[in-house]
């Protein structure tokens, strides 16, 4: 073989020597597999499910608090450690995640002190990780001096790609109800027993954007009252359908969740010899970190339910606010807050915050009219990281407009 042709054959050789190893070495830095520790009740493919979205991604970019909030995101598992480290089954980059499990069998006792002394107590049994997949059952039951109810719900939680979620929730109650208007005194009093029961089934389309559709059987049975006041004319038998879209992100800054979330409803209500109704409804969350612990946060609540009747009319957790009294009850809705939010210490159980908000809502009832409400919030925050019940709150509100004060506790979850 001539000379020329040897030097062409070799550079031709090294050329594809350096070429390949370039390509091994950018593919070498992908995520090419996670390790997971830490586990014991929880299902594996569980906590893959929050995690899998890493694998592909740039090792050098990868921010490792990302990570820590999609561990956090399961709501059952904390990250103890998240590191990068040589896949040994291959080319690429390991993803170790060491975590541990919160406390997800929960019982706790509640006492509460109700406006005229309505003295009361009760309890719950909770299970946030039931069967070791993260789907969540509760019983539980209060009684106070005013009425009493029970409850119970299991929520399954989607654990795989291409699998629904569903929901099933019942309840019983007792009360001499109290309306309210936004000093806490009394524009509507009568005695009823409430039966409501619940179907609803979710699908996520993503890790972002879920579609879910609920039906409901709401009864409302009116009893003697020594004291009433407007009285509703007749009992409630209705069914409602709903249809609603969420979307929603977190993002974990090392001290506190930022969220990013919207949803909207619609709510047909369909009457046994009773009044149909429609309504919309729509809420929003914005936060976000200015510095790690420091956030800033805008929420909005708004519902249309013009032809609500009294039995079902909303209290002010559909707007969002805390201002207003917890007794407060209209058909419609428009509220905002602009919230603060300061980390102020981390212990080994948890995370305490001062949260901070100026609320405005604007309502309308058949008996208040249209009114506007606006005032200050302020609670303690309290995260708990190992037990898997997200946070409790307590705290103050002052309504400028209604020169009205109020404290309050809140748990942070829903179902």
């Amino acid at each position: 073989m001539p000379l020329r042709n040897k030097l062409l054959l070799l550079l031709s050789f090294w050329l594809f020597v350096i070429g390949g190893a370039g390509a091994q070495t950018a593919l070498s830095n992908e995520i090419t597999a996670i390790s997971i520790r830490g586990l014991k009740r929880t299902k594996p493919h569980v906590a893959e499910q929050y995690v899998k979205k890493f694998l592909g991604r740039d090792a050098d970019s990868l921010d490792l608090r990302e990570v820590e909030g999609a561990v956090l995101d399961t709501g059952i598992l904390e990250p103890v450690s998240v590191s990068i480290a040589d896949d040994p089954e291959g080319g690429g980059r390991l993803l170790q995640i060491e975590l541990k499990e919160k406390w997800s069998i929960i019982p706790f006792p509640l006492f509460s002190v109700g406006s005229g002394g309505d003295i009361g107590g009760g309890g719950f049994l909770m299970d946030a990780n039931a069967f070791g997949i993260n789907d969540k059952m509760i019983l539980g039951g209060l009684y106070r001096r005013s009425g009493w109810m029970v409850t119970a719900m299991y929520i399954s939680t989607p654990d795989r790609d291409h699998v629904l979620g569903w929901n099933l929730r019942g309840s019983y109650s007792q009360e001499e109800r109290t309306d309210s208007d936004q000093k806490n005194d009394d524009i509507r009093r009568f005695s009823q027993d409430s039966i409501t029961a619940s179907a609803g089934i979710n699908y996520p389309l993503n890790e972002f954007v879920t579609p879910s559709f609920s039906l409901t059987y709401n009864g409302r049975l009116l009893r003697h009252n020594d004291d009433p006041l407007r009285v509703p004319g007749e009992d409630a038998h209705v069914i409602s359908l709903s249809p609603e879209l969420a979307l929603e992100k977190t993002v974990w800054d090392g001290y506190l969740s930022a969220r990013q979330y919207a949803s909207i409803a619609y709510l047909y209500t369909i009457g046994i010899d009773y009044p149909s109704s429609h309504a919309l409804s729509f809420r929003a969350v914005y936060e976000r970190s200015l510095v790690p612990g420091f956030k800033l946060g805008l929420k909005t609540g708004v519902l249309y339910d013009p032809d609500a009747e009294v039995l079902f009319e909303s209290p002010p957790s559909a707007a969002q606010v805390d201002i207003l009294s917890e007794n407060y009850i209209a058909r419609n809705y428009a509220g905002g807050s602009f919230d603060i939010e300061k980390y102020l210490y981390k212990f080994s159980v948890g995370t305490l915050s001062l949260l901070v908000s100026y609320q405005g809502v604007w309502s309308q009832g058949p008996v208040l009219g249209h009114r506007f409400d606006h005032g200050v919030a302020g609670s303690l925050r309290f995260y708990l990281s190992k037990v898997a019940f997200p946070a409790l709150g307590v705290g103050a509100a002052y309504n400028v407009a209604a020169r009205y004060f109020k404290m309050n506790l809140s748990i942070g979850m829903s179902f």
